[in-house]
């Protein structure tokens, strides 16, 4: 279990690091940030879709692990369960936030930062500590 707690938070730990290095990437001008400002269309089309993008895997990730047939196989297999759902949960929240501030970086336009944060925020419900991996593969009584 410890092995796929150790991929988990290295994934876990890769995705927040991401947003920090590409956020300081932009904000200290080695990259220009604004570059696609003007393009309302664009920014539209990409600020409505990232938005139900966003919310729509933001729900889904943190209610994975209450689905029936997840559920049942992270009982049943455990750490191989957990490590290949759990990869999956991390993603859904991970590409999504790497995606929303590079769009906030090149558009400026905050709703991206907004998203941004909340999903940094939802990666506390999925931190993968030891007692959370060890409680989510454990058999649950109703």
């Amino acid at each position: 279990m410890r092995y796929t707690k150790n991929i988990l938070m290295t994934i876990f730990i890769i995705g927040i690091a991401a947003v920090v290095l590409i956020t300081v990437l932009f904000e200290t001008d080695v990259i220009e940030a604004g570059q696609a400002e003007g393009h309302e269309k664009a920014e539209f089309v990409a600020a409505t879709t990232m938005e139900l993008l966003t919310m729509a895997l933001i729900w889904m990730a943190l209610r994975l692990f209450k689905m029936e047939k997840v559920s049942r196989d992270l009982t049943e297999r455990r750490a191989p369960a957990l490590a290949n759902w759990g990869i999956l949960r991390l993603a859904m929240l991970d590409v999504p936030m790497v995606i929303n501030i590079l769009l906030y970086e090149l558009f400026l336009n905050s709703t991206f930062a907004y998203l941004t944060v909340l999903l940094l925020i939802c990666q506390i419900f999925v931190c993968p500590t030891l007692s959370r991996c060890e409680a989510e593969t454990a058999l649950k009584t109703n």
